[in-house]
């Protein structure tokens, strides 16, 4: 297993708004073992745009992390056909991954009840759906209202795709970490 790079939680005690590029080799290792991380003893919102809440599930349960204090927004069930017209407990559904008004409409209750964490997973494919302004414009809107309240807010993206856009983006975030596959990081950004 891979030796996780950091200290998340110690990372997002300094930070209310984290960008983290990582490698395609290892990212849903890294991204699984921050969830169990997090959920040990807090709340989590996890916002899938790229995983459908059943294979979350799935995964986060291997990963051991506390699913009792996971709520999913799941954005891509929908997109493919698999989400359940029935409410499932612990388990918001969207429209597609490129609806960021739509998701940014839910994930401000999550602000609002006082989650602990917000993980988007993963601004990658947001850029997929969506041009750079609008991604751009929802990193800022997230880490502005992260500001403003005791919610952190962690983005991941693929280190592979769209790097450049990436570091664009990420000015809206408070540090940008860049991962390489060796567990090397390296800062772009870090805002005082």
């Amino acid at each position: 297993m891979l030796l996780v790079f950091m200290d998340i939680k110690k990372e997002l005690a300094e930070q209310k708004a984290l960008l983290l590029v990582l490698p395609f080799e290892t990212y849903n290792e890294i991204v699984l073992a921050h969830a169990a991380t997090l959920s040990a003893k807090n709340t989590v919102c996890y916002v899938s745009l790229n995983k459908t809440f059943a294979s979350l599930k799935e995964m986060f349960e291997r990963s051991g992390a506390n699913t009792k204090n996971i709520i999913v927004i799941d954005g891509i069930s929908k997109t493919v056909g698999t989400a359940s017209a029935a409410k499932i407990p612990g388990c918001y559904f969207i429209s597609s991954p490129g609806a960021l008004a739509e998701l940014s409409a839910v994930i401000s209750e999550f602000f609002d009840n006082g989650f602990d964490y917000i993980v988007i997973d993963s601004l990658t494919s947001a850029l997929a759906y969506q041009g750079k302004a609008p991604v751009s414009a929802f990193v800022s809107r997230l880490s502005k209202q992260a500001q403003n309240c005791s919610t952190r807010v962690l983005f991941y993206s693929v280190s592979e795709k769209q790097e450049e856009q990436m570091d664009e983006i990420g000015t809206h975030a408070n540090r940008v970490v860049h991962v390489d596959s060796g567990g090397e990081k390296r800062f772009i950004l870090q805002k005082a």
